[in-house]
């Protein structure tokens, strides 16, 4: 190699992934989205978005396991019950006592609160009281097949982690998948699509990928994620329909702001994306019933009332994200996470 040549690649080193974060704010905002009138009677598009998480939710877990798993499990369950936690037992308290119809049209039982609180729901028992979170049931029985994966062997946790959710799916063939992962899909597959784009992005020997041709590749699995959602290619293909042009997308967009500063704003959002894709659902309903208890002839699928609870839910969002994910998560981090005890050295010994 010349001294005016660049290498080929450049590592990850970045620990915030900044673009990664713009990735979480646009999948949270496709679920906001899917969640409207405007959506679900109009223009169906964006549950995609979950597809996206979902690899994303491999290459970092990949990636803060690489030098063990020191409280892992911890770390994870300090990030999603805080706010899981509390949103379920508002969710669970309003459905309970607002009138049918603004949440939902049942009472939530007592049953629900208990296998929403312990992630034990599947397809045949019912939703989570708040609907979007089954996707946290795939997901934390994901982060318990990573942890004996790590547990095994940390250099070898990729392979092993991947087999161990193979090895999941095929032992609920019998059950229609519904009864481990909540569905008749293979969308597991999709955190192995992560467990891949970290390989690729940090570990393989490839030449760097031209920022012209990422920009092209970002944008053409965008649209084919919504072509595809739009026309609903869902079920047990929908890890390959879905997930393939999500692992594209992922790698794409990350290689393309390899070095470039991604927009404060569109970091933010992917901050505050776990609270929003968990509060968004309450914010859409209750927008809804005063919008039309102040309107009744107002029509909820227009594009202005889409708009509005998009904004809305933002808004929503951002002093519950303050408050719980990042103020209280953080004081439990301290009081909670191991931390080494520094060697004291007497006055004696210093002066030896």
């Amino acid at each position: 190699m010349t001294k005016t040549e660049k290498p080929q690649k450049a590592p990850a080193s970045n620990e915030r992934f900044d673009s990664i974060q713009l990735m979480r704010g646009l999948a949270a905002l496709l679920v906001v989205y899917v969640h409207t009138p405007f959506a679900v009677e109009r223009f169906s598009v964006g549950s995609c978005g979950v597809d996206i998480f979902f690899v994303i939710s491999g290459f970092i877990i990949t990636h803060v396991t690489k030098d063990g798993h020191r409280d892992f499990l911890l770390k994870r369950a300090i990030r999603i019950l805080p706010i899981y936690v509390l949103l379920t037992g508002l969710t669970f308290l309003l459905r309970n006592t607002l009138p049918l119809g603004i949440l939902s049209d049942y009472r939530a039982s007592p049953s629900s609160l208990f296998l929403s609180l312990t992630f034990t729901q599947n397809a045949y028992m019912g939703s989570p009281l708040i609907v979007a979170a089954w996707t946290l049931i795939i997901e934390i029985k994901f982060y318990v097949m990573f942890y004996i994966a790590v547990t095994v062997s940390v250099r070898r946790r990729k392979v092993y982690a991947a087999l161990i959710v193979i090895l999941m799916l095929i032992c609920a063939l019998p059950y229609n998948y519904g009864q481990i992962w909540l569905g008749s899909s293979l969308l597991p597959i999709e955190f192995i699509f992560g467990i891949f784009a970290y390989w690729f992005l940090n570990e393989a020997k490839r030449p760097a990928v031209p920022k012209a041709l990422a920009f092209i590749l970002a944008v053409a699995s965008m649209l084919t994620l919504l072509y595809v959602d739009h026309y609903y290619f869902n079920g047990t293909a929908r890890s390959l329909t879905y997930g393939i042009p999500a692992l594209v997308f992922f790698v794409s967009v990350f290689e393309f702001f390899r070095g470039l500063r991604v927009p404060r704003f569109a970091r933010f959002l992917g901050d505050i994306s776990f609270s929003l894709y968990l509060t968004h659902a309450l914010v859409i309903a209750f927008s809804g019933y005063l919008l039309k208890s102040v309107a009744p002839s107002m029509e909820l699928s227009g594009v202005l009332v889409c708009i509005l609870q998009i904004v809305l839910s933002v808004a929503v969002t951002i002093p519950i994200w303050y408050l719980i994910e990042n103020r209280l998560t953080k004081w439990l981090r301290r009081k909670l996470m191991w931390k080494p005890i520094a060697k004291v050295t007497s006055h004696r010994e210093g002066q030896g």
